[in-house]
């Protein structure tokens, strides 16, 4: 970590400090180098803590118009098939509500559905408390029929990403769309909460994944 932080020291004034396990976006803030007195007792004050530093991301302008205060990602979910084929299951799009760095539906962000062969949102926002929004509570900016940009690469990119670890059948996928283009992983959730995408059309998704979860015992048997 003390390398991390030199490298950050270098190139970053700003970065993200988070646990490397748990959920829910829960204690997740933003540092910067105008915060440190000394490096030495601040890498002291994070080792042994499950710490994790990450570079600040620049995100598409146009999803930062949602609420440009947190870095609005894309949660995708994918399951192996049988044939070990990512099968995009369902996609969201998530959105800070002004007040903090996480879009964390958990910590009162906004989610939408998102149509997976379209990439255009399909439903109105909502938030853990069930409130709706057609028009984004912080920023205005209208939820339903925006297109998630380069969602071609998108797909792509969770699809090789989900082949990596094949033993890890379901994976949640935050995704992030670079002002330039790049797509990047934030994370992959081997637990992610359907909630998510329960929340956002209003529709349980038991059915959608009834089939897979029979598949994926199955194959756990046939495995021992």
């Amino acid at each position: 970590r003390m390398k991390t932080l030199l490298y950050l020291q270098k190139k970053h004034k700003f970065f993200i400090v988070k646990p490397k396990t748990g959920g829910d976006g829960k204690s997740i803030y933003k540092d910067g180098l105008k915060n440190i007195a000394n490096l030495n007792d601040y890498y002291h004050k994070l080792k042994g803590k499950g710490i994790i530093l990450e570079e600040i991301v620049l995100q598409n302008r146009e999803i930062a118009k949602f609420n440009p205060s947190s870095v609005n990602t894309v949660r995708v979910v994918t399951v192996l098939n049988t044939d070990n084929i990512p099968i995009i299951m369902t996609a969201n799009f998530r959105m800070g509500n002004g007040t903090g760095i996480a879009d964390n539906f958990h910590q009162k962000g906004v989610v939408a559905a998102v149509d997976i062969e379209t990439g255009i949102i399909k439903s109105i926002g909502a938030d853990i408390e069930g409130k709706t929004y057609l028009f984004h509570p912080f920023s205005g900016q209208q939820i339903v029929g925006f297109k998630i940009p380069y969602w071609e690469e998108v797909c792509k990119t969770v699809h090789d990403a989900a082949l990596v670890v094949p033993e890890v059948r379901y994976v949640g996928w935050d995704v992030v769309i670079g002002c330039d283009g790049i797509i990047s992983i934030i994370e992959g959730n081997d637990t992610a909460n359907p909630d998510i995408s329960q929340a956002a059309d209003q529709e349980g998704k038991w059915p959608l994944y009834k089939p897979y979860i029979k598949i994926i015992k199955e194959l756990n048997k046939k495995q021992g």
